[in-house]
């Protein structure tokens, strides 16, 4: 009996000594309640994350990765023209960027209720386009070749 009481006693002894972590990650906002019954750590938004890319695609892995990912629609295939849109989400500008351009190129700005806010032609490898004056929203680029469409990306505006 005396054996297991000095056991006993040893290992809160041992255990005492050590403080225990958690999980730790940046946040964005969080804190600490205390009170006498116990405390809690709380955190939300966390962005800790790791990108990996290679020729055969891009993995990001992490907590709330504090992004959306939007894909673009091909309408055409036989179209071979490399197009990217970027930042997506953005909140200011957008950056449209083309392998190669032909004279017959341009981009439609469209919003949600089908209207055109804004048209013009493509004349340079690397477009920029205004949305700052553009409520947030969901958007849709359309990227047209002689009055067809060739590519859709849908744009979200905070």
């Amino acid at each position: 009996m005396r054996t297991t009481h000095f056991i006993y006693a040893c290992l809160c002894l041992l255990f005492s000594t050590f403080q225990l972590f958690a999980q730790q990650g940046f946040t964005a906002a969080g804190g600490d309640v205390n009170s006498s019954n116990g405390s809690v750590s709380y955190s939300y938004g966390q962005i800790d994350y790791q990108n990996y890319d290679n020729q055969d695609g891009k993995i990001t892995e992490g907590i709330q990765q504090p992004f959306e990912i939007l894909t673009s629609t091909v309408i055409n295939s036989d179209f071979d023209t490399s197009i990217d849109l970027f930042p997506n989400p953005t909140t200011r500008t957008i950056t449209l960027s083309f392998g190669e351009i032909n004279q017959q190129l341009f981009y439609k700005l469209i919003d949600l209720n089908g209207r055109i806010i804004l048209s013009e032609k493509i004349r340079e490898l690397q477009t920029e386009i205004d949305l700052d004056r553009l409520a947030p929203s969901v958007y849709f680029i359309n990227i047209l070749d002689k009055d067809k469409i060739q590519k859709s990306f849908k744009i979200l505006k905070k």
